[in-house]
Formats: structure tokens, C-alpha cells, sequence
């Protein structure tokens, strides 16, 4: 019989019960915190994140918040890159990551808005509804996929929505 018990990164429990067992047994940290055990809805479409109706805060699950503001902005998709066919959107809490922590869009946890968009003809897609959100730092982020649905190139910009709406401006996206 096998049993996983997942302790959120840095915790006293996982670090005493990794010195404790050293190799007898397997002990993984969740480095999303609490992120994986967090409700989620359905994803709207097969390349849609899926989006959150709690998110991960100092490792306790809590409510998102009231949808206040709409993000709207541009995305310009670097103009050496072939193939882009479609575009996941997420709008990710920005109260404890950073553009630099995100992977792959379809997967990732404390997304408060997100959509996928096909895309053709030109680099340049302006007007874009990102989606509406709680006020508070975000995180907007763009993955540009390929006909096979694989990430070819990403794009990400921080802002702060507050009031009824906000123009985050061009995300850019490249490889």
C-alpha cells in the first residue's frame, strides 16, 4: 500500500518528516501551496484554464473575491514566429506569483479569468477582453499554441485592477 501526503513548501511537518525518514519513504512538497486543493471550475473550452473560485493565500484557501473590474488590452505575437493558431488568456492573482513563475496556462492554479482565442492573419491582435477580476495585482498572462496545441510562446504583464475597468496595454508574446 502506498500513501502520499502532500505539506506545503517550507512547512515544519515536511521538513521534520524529510530529516525523520530520509530515503524509507516518499514525502513531496506541494509547491503550490494549497493551489491543487483549491475549488476550481470546469474549464470553459479543451485549451481553457481552468478558472478559480478560491485561490491559494499563505496556504489557506479563500474566496476570490467580488468580479469588479474588466482587463482589456492588446496582444502582439513576436513577427518571426510561425504557426500560432490560438491564444490561451489567464488572468492570474498576482498577490503571490510573478510572470516568471507561471507554466503552462491550461494548468495553472489562481487563474481568476481566462479564455482561449483563435488567432490568423498578422502579429498584431488589439482589443482583446481579458476577462473581469477582483481588484488587486494580476498577472495577464498570454500563451500563443500551435496547431498541435503546444506552447510555442508566451507573453506576460502585471497590473493593478481597480475601478470598473482597466487598459493593461500590449502583452507581448515570443518565444
Amino acid at each position: 500500500m502506498r500513501v502520499t501526503t502532500v505539506f506545503p513548501t517550507g512547512s515544519a511537518v515536511l521538513l521534520t518528516l524529510a530529516a525523520a525518514l530520509g530515503n524509507a519513504c516518499e514525502v513531496t512538497a506541494d509547491v503550490n501551496g494549497c493551489a491543487e486543493a483549491c475549488a476550481t471550475r470546469e474549464p470553459a473550452c479543451p485549451t481553457c484554464p481552468a478558472v478559480a473560485d478560491e485561490i491559494c493565500i499563505d496556504d489557506l484557501c479563500t474566496g476570490r473575491g467580488d468580479d469588479v473590474c474588466d482587463l482589456a488590452g492588446d496582444v502582439n505575437i513576436d513577427r518571426n514566429l510561425d504557426g500560432v493558431t490560438s491564444l490561451v488568456v489567464a488572468v492570474v492573482d498576482g498577490r503571490t506569483l510573478q510572470c516568471a513563475d507561471l507554466g503552462d496556462l491550461r494548468t495553472q492554479s489562481d487563474v481568476l479569468a481566462g479564455n482561449a482565442l483563435a488567432v490568423s492573419g498578422g502579429s498584431f491582435h488589439p482589443d482583446l477582453s481579458f476577462g473581469r477580476v477582483p481588484e488587486g495585482a494580476m498577472l495577464v498572462a498570454v500563451d500563443a499554441l500551435d496547431t498541435n496545441d503546444n506552447v510555442i510562446a508566451t507573453g506576460c504583464v502585471t497590473v493593478d485592477a481597480a475601478g470598473a475597468s482597466v487598459d493593461v496595454g500590449v502583452v507581448e508574446v515570443a518565444p
